[in-house]
């Protein structure tokens, strides 16, 4: 059960090298201040770290997948309890060893954590003065160690969004060089994304959430890019797909309340604008989960 213990809040984010310190406090708890740590998406070799009131928490990036996805942390302080829940309340398995511990996204609980909800956690010390903290980590695919032609530049986060049916799906992009005039992606296990050009320079592919956990489940997860240019001469790029720990947070309040699953102002107000233009998805507006929180009454 994740307790309620409001003090400080940590917040790391994958996205360019920056370390900043306090500053205005977006979860609407005054007085809470966050300091927030962004590491280069395209570079997650080195462990994610949050510290708050005595304890250090840090976390591998990158999962590694068996039966289920595994999610690696360490501590600087030993632990008595672990307990982990996705945003619906379905409960993460766990080993715990004392300064380390695991965390196991089941394929049945894979869908809603890529689709951005968030997972949260409840720690326990065995010492310190204080002694219960809450976390939360967000997970998402990527694409890493990309090889092949410079004429194609692959964004490395795949970013979720709920389609105009009101289905998740996952959107990679493509930037090449104008003299390319067709692409195509192409997996190893018949789960290809629907590919399409939106101007000269950039592409767009999109997977359903089938597709991508089916691709995710190949031995091992690649995609291969084939970009064709106006003379016929073929370009090749390959990439290898996985999964990500792209945010985490740790703080001695209650992390529903820090990182609440509901829905955001910025989100409704982008949706009211989206439904008076002609877009055919909510992409831009964030978010599978972030969008289905003001779209649904039972969560926003």
């Amino acid at each position: 059960m994740i307790r309620h213990y409001a003090t400080l809040v940590l917040l790391v984010s994958l996205c360019t090298l920056s370390i900043s310190g306090c500053g205005s406090d977006p979860t609407g708890q005054p007085g809470v201040p966050i300091q927030t740590a962004q590491v280069d998406l395209e570079d997650s070799s080195h462990p994610l770290r949050v510290r708050t009131e005595g304890l250090v928490l840090s976390v591998q990036p990158m999962l590694d997948r068996g039966l289920a996805w595994r999610i690696a942390f360490e501590s600087n302080r030993p632990l008595d309890r672990v307990e982990a829940v996705t945003a619906d309340g379905s409960a993460c398995e766990r080993s715990v060893d004392v300064y380390r511990f695991e965390l196991f996204i089941r394929p049945e609980q894979l869908e809603s954590a890529l689709a951005g909800e968030v997972i949260y956690l409840d720690l326990e010390t065995r010492t310190g003065e204080q002694r219960y903290y809450t976390a939360m980590i967000r997970i998402a695919p990527r694409l890493s160690a990309v090889t092949g032609t410079p004429l194609v530049w692959l964004e490395p986060e795949l970013t979720s969004y709920l389609s105009a049916d009101r289905l998740v799906r996952y959107r990679g992009r493509a930037l090449v060089a104008e003299r390319i005039e067709s692409l195509r992606v192409l997996t190893d296990n018949d789960a290809d994304p629907v590919v399409e050009r939106l101007d000269d320079a950039h592409w767009q592919f999109d997977w359903s959430s089938s597709e991508l956990q089916r691709a995710l489940a190949s031995a091992s997860p690649a995609i291969g890019l084939l970009a064709i240019d106006g003379q016929g001469e073929q370009h090749r790029l390959q990439a290898r797909l996985e999964l990500a720990v792209i945010q985490l947070g740790l703080t001695t309040g209650d992390a529903v309340e820090v990182w609440p699953q509901s829905c955001q102002l910025e989100v409704r107000r982008c949706l009211d604008t989206l439904h008076r233009s002609t877009a055919a998805d909510s992409a831009h507006c964030g978010s599978a989960a972030a969008v289905l929180a003001c779209l649904d009454p039972e969560i926003g």
